[in-house]
């Protein structure tokens, strides 16, 4: 199982606990098998545009103004405001940005976060060698087990971040991987 972070899972458990123990158990004894999944991030978290993450790259990148040309491409109220400010300030980019309210601006990196954390699944699986099945999705590929491990265990991968903390060596080396290909 990946989980995103270890209170998702515990609390998960918790509610699959209270409510279908009995059921869970008879299931396990019955077929051999476990409750376990993936829990991507999806393309809801990546947007309409399907490009929230390229965003939250270039702005972490302080490529602001390739940014902004991206987010000129959108028709809501918040990027009204953007493209007002720049029909008045054309080359004060980061002014632009700053019409944003931050929680608007904090959606592309947390996007640009999510991409992250599913591509380090990924490399986690080839790196396991874990046989998989692909599914396509709005950001590339997702792998799905064909089968997990016997012995698998649960493995929590950090969201990528300045204060990111992991403790399993291979995630970690994982993390690298991927960041170093970005």
């Amino acid at each position: 199982i990946f989980c995103r972070a270890k209170q998702e899972k515990k609390n998960f458990d918790k509610r699959i606990n209270q409510k279908q123990k009995g059921k869970k158990e008879e299931k396990q004894k019955k077929n051999n098998f476990s409750l376990q999944f993936i829990n991507y991030y999806d393309d809801q978290r990546f947007g309409i545009h399907k490009n929230n993450h390229f965003i939250g790259k270039l702005l972490l990148k302080k490529q602001f103004k390739e940014a902004v040309e991206m987010l000129k491409t959108r028709e809501d109220y918040q990027i009204s405001l953007l493209k007002k400010y720049l029909e008045k300030q054309p080359t004060d980019i980061i002014g632009a940005l700053r019409e944003l309210p931050k929680k608007h601006l904090l959606l592309f990196i947390h996007a640009y976060q999510s991409y992250l954390w599913n591509e380090t699944v990924k490399e986690y699986m080839k790196q396991k060698k874990v046989w998989y099945t692909i599914a396509a999705y709005s950001c590339g590929e997702l792998f799905f087990p064909q089968k997990f491990p016997k012995n698998s265990k649960n493995i929590s991968i950090p969201i990528i971040g300045f204060a990111a903390e992991c403790d399993n060596k291979d995630v970690e080396k994982c993390i690298k991987q991927v960041m170093a290909e970005e």
